[in-house]
């Protein structure tokens, strides 16, 4: 019995048996007859070959953000104008900037000091970092903020920030509200820049005062934004106090300062 399987074709083409098969039967006529026969065409099988997809090209080169994209994720709460909202968020564009240039000019300034200096100075700039570099992710981020205005006459502040967070189980956006009474869209950009930045810090542990150091007092940094950080006044003052400071001794009665309990610091006690 034969057997039959079906096995990968391995044999000459169709086309090809099919040519073969009449060629015989051309043979076969030229000796019966001995006239010669037209050999008909063969018409060859068209095999399509599928197509092959080219893989897609992709991009290395990472998107970049729009000009004029919008900082967090304004919402816009009151009449504002189409120019005073693109003049707020190129303001916080800006701000954004120059965060950067301000944390670059720490870092400069901080590796110039001694080591006693940079222990003195430690506190307020870690305080100050932190700050700089959380309101940098914010601006960064999709993180909402409102942003209103009103009219109240009775307060001396050109614009407020409400850190929102929950209240009674609910939870309630950040709110930046600019006061009409004041007239805070007459102000030039650099005093509406300085405003704004003023009014964003508090978003992230500053105070009016100086509660949570002086590099964290909103009213002492915000002319940064438009100046430099190490020739800000403050800065100043503050590298001056550093290097007066001296480092407390390792030893409690190591009273020259050497690091040691000698003859020395004996001899200063007195008999």
């Amino acid at each position: 019995m034969r057997r039959f399987s079906r096995r990968r074709q391995t044999g000459r083409p169709i086309a090809c048996v099919i040519e073969s098969i009449e060629r015989r039967i051309l043979l076969t006529d030229i000796a019966s007859t001995g006239a010669a026969v037209e050999e008909p065409a063969v018409e060859e099988l068209a095999v399509e070959e599928p197509a092959v997809e080219e893989p897609a090209v992709v991009d290395p080169t990472p998107t970049s953000p729009t000009p004029g994209e919008e900082p967090f994720e304004i919402e816009w709460e009151g009449d504002f104008t189409q120019a005073e909202r693109d003049r707020i968020v190129r303001l916080m564009n800006e701000i954004r900037d120059r965060v950067d240039v301000i944390l670059n000019e720490l870092n400069t300034l901080e590796s110039s000091l001694t080591e006693s200096e940079r222990e003195y100075l430690q506190p307020e700039f870690d305080a100050f970092r932190t700050m700089l570099t959380e309101l940098a992710a914010g601006l960064d981020s999709d993180t909402n903020l409102e942003i209103g205005r009103e009219f109240a006459e009775d307060s001396d502040a050109f614009a407020t920030m409400w850190n929102g967070g929950y209240y009674l189980l609910a939870y309630y956006d950040a709110e930046l509200t600019f006061n009409d009474a004041l007239d805070w869209n007459e102000m030039s950009d650099d005093q509406l820049g300085e405003l704004i930045f003023h009014e964003l810090t508090h978003l992230y542990g500053t105070e009016d005062d100086d509660s949570a150091g002086e590099l964290m007092n909103a009213h002492m940094i915000d002319g940064m934004i438009n100046g430099s950080f190490d020739g800000h006044p403050l800065v100043t003052h503050l590298v001056n106090e550093a290097e007066d400071y001296m480092p407390p001794p390792d030893h409690p009665f190591d009273l020259t300062g050497d690091g040691v309990y000698d003859l020395a610091d004996h001899m200063l006690w007195g008999p």
